[in-house]
């Protein structure tokens, strides 16, 4: 799915979503489930 988001904030640069914060969230999802076990 994250290709996906690349995509859509190459495709509508105007998105609230930038790749970088697209990043972070998968950077962050990736810490609490790290945590989480």
């Amino acid at each position: 799915f994250k290709a996906l988001d690349e995509f859509e904030a190459k495709m509508f640069p105007n998105k609230k979503n930038t790749i970088e914060e697209i990043d972070a969230k998968y950077a962050s999802d990736k810490e609490a489930k790290k945590a989480s076990k």
